[in-house]
Parts: structure tokens; C-alpha cells; sequence
């Protein structure tokens, strides 16, 4: 029998910052049952498995649309921004 992964795509035309890439993450990746804030750590477990659609341990895949334009908008100036 053959187990195809989940598969998740982000798409950074469907945001254009740090928080925008958080919702963004959240209802595609979280399937809007969680929402993650930003924090690393977070994220860290999330990718582990047990929020959203993924299981523990689950194999999966995100595919991220337009990450070029991503990596603009997400580049340093977004990184050193504090609340």
C-alpha cells in the first residue's frame, strides 16, 4: 500500500510580514485550530506533530509559493522589529 505525506503550501503573495506569515501558517499548516504566535520554540513543537493536521511523528511536506517574494518582505528590517 502506498502512504502519501500531507501536504501544506504556504503562499507568500498572502502576506507580507512576520504576523501575516503567522496567520498564514496557522490556517494552512494549523488548519485554523491553533494559532501559532511566532514563537520559535512553538513552532519547533508544531513541527513535531500534534496541532492542527499533524500527527505525532507524522511525515509531511510545506511547500512555500513565492518565497522569493518572501524573503524579501521577511529580511532583516522584519526581524529586528519589537513590540
Amino acid at each position: 500500500m502506498i502512504k502519501f505525506n500531507k501536504v501544506f503550501v504556504l503562499d507568500g503573495e498572502n502576506f507580507s510580514d512576520f504576523n501575516g506569515l503567522c496567520n498564514e501558517f496557522s490556517n494552512v499548516v494549523l488548519s485554523g485550530k491553533y494559532k501559532w504566535n511566532g514563537s520559535l520554540d512553538a513552532f519547533n513543537d508544531i513541527l513535531f506533530g500534534g496541532f492542527g493536521d499533524i500527527e505525532v511523528e507524522e511525515e509531511y511536506t510545506i511547500f512555500w509559493r513565492n518565497s522569493v517574494k518572501s524573503k524579501i518582505d521577511l529580511g532583516y528590517g522584519e526581524t529586528i522589529i519589537t513590540e
